[in-house]
């Protein structure tokens, strides 16, 4: 049950895209990034910034809707995943495309040089997400407009058969929550810091159902403990506060549940979205 730390970002994302695809219909994760780039108001020639662009699902979209006169600027702080990108997109013929290096607490770009920022699933991941909002404020043209989407696993609930005891797994979510910080932000959070820095805001939470059951037990139970690339995974988060046992066992646990269909979980989203 190690196969998921071998996985970098790039890895990761091919697998959330293949299990997207799979589970719920392609459609899922296109329509995230849809909703994401219509909330930008995106106009043909417009400069666009895309902040953790990963693979370029988002950039792809923002990129063919501003058109040849507009550039979409793909920044991220993994360069296999960057690489991934700019292989897809002279695939794809995309010649408006501009892929940097950097991290998003500390943009390697000019003051005022966008006229709309988008960002899916990475403010999350964020070191200092105070510094990564004023950032995005610093890059935007005046009357420039942002969009963004974030998961809130930190605000995930689960829901149990009657018969089940699921004191222990509860107790490692709590622990798993703690212990991570950034990544389990809440929704208040992320709003707050984004009207600090933005005279408008806009923001829509939606809930997706997590169900699992007739899933490969051993399947789940990886996803459980390598549910992100490396150090980051939740094996490696609570072993520093958990005994590896403990942590393997109840996520087994949770595996068998799940896949019997004796949990649900429900995990809300934010879109949020609105201008300087």
């Amino acid at each position: 049950m190690s196969r998921g730390a071998e996985h970098g970002w790039a890895g990761w994302i091919a697998r959330v895209e293949r299990a997207a695809a799979s589970e719920r219909g392609p459609s899922i994760l296109e329509g995230i990034a849809d909703r994401v780039a219509d909330h930008a108001f995106l106009h043909r020639g417009d400069s666009v910034l895309d902040l953790g662009a990963g693979t370029g699902l988002l950039t792809f979209k923002a990129a063919r809707q501003v058109g040849r006169g507009g550039v979409v600027v793909a920044l991220d702080a993994d360069e296999e995943c960057l690489q991934t990108l700019r292989v897809r997109g002279e695939a794809m013929g995309l010649e408006n495309v501009s892929v940097h290096h950097g991290r998003m607490e500390s943009l390697p770009l000019e003051a005022g040089s966008f006229d709309a920022v988008i960002c899916r699933s990475a403010l999350s991941y964020s070191a200092d997400l105070h510094a990564a909002i004023s950032e995005i404020n610093r890059v935007l043209a005046p009357g420039g407009r942002f969009s963004l989407f974030e998961p809130l696993p930190g605000e995930t609930t689960w829901s149990f058969a009657t018969d089940l005891d699921a004191g222990r797994f509860m107790s490692m979510e709590h622990a798993l929550r703690e212990a991570r910080g950034n990544s389990s932000l809440t929704r208040n959070v992320i709003r707050n810091m984004l009207e600090s820095e933005f005279a408008r805001v806009e923001s829509l939470t939606v809930h997706y159902a997590l169900s699992f059951a007739g899933r490969d037990e051993e399947e789940l139970a990886e996803e459980y403990l390598y549910d992100l690339p490396g150090e980051l995974g939740a094996f490696y988060v609570l072993k520093n506060v958990m005994k590896a046992e403990e942590i393997i066992e109840s996520a087994r646990w949770f595996a068998r549940a799940a896949s019997a269909g004796l949990v649900r979980g429900t995990l809300p989203c934010l879109f949020a979205w609105g201008g300087r």
